[in-house]
């Protein structure tokens, strides 16, 4: 990650924390706690699914373990990626865990 890249990160995770998106752990670096309801994720980020969610009609299915890509809200609903490519659509509400990308690229289940 470059200087400028770690730069607009840092104001990035400022401004969500001057919204209230989400709290910083002690050392500056991730959300507090394991467990965190997805709208205070920040955009771009690896998550977990931790329960079952409902998903739009017609939409792919998600199951808990799932690793995906979250990139952003979109109403109550939000738009991400699984690890197939595919877009999937979890409830803004839906409970998730925030993971390394290694997780994401490997397996992408952990049950």
């Amino acid at each position: 990650m470059t200087e400028d890249q770690k730069k607009a990160l840092e104001e990035m995770v400022r401004s969500n924390q001057e919204m209230g998106l989400y709290d910083l752990d002690k050392a500056g670096s991730k959300p507090q706690g394991g467990s965190m309801q997805l709208h205070k994720v920040p955009n771009g980020t690896y998550v977990r699914v931790l329960e079952e969610i409902k998903v739009p009609p017609a939409a792919p299915e998600i199951r808990p373990g799932d690793v995906i890509f979250f990139d952003h809200i979109d109403g109550m609903y939000s738009f991400c990626r699984n690890k197939e490519g595919q877009i999937v659509h979890l409830v803004a509400w839906a409970e998730v865990e925030i993971v390394d990308k290694g997780e994401f690229d490997g397996e992408g289940r952990t049950e």
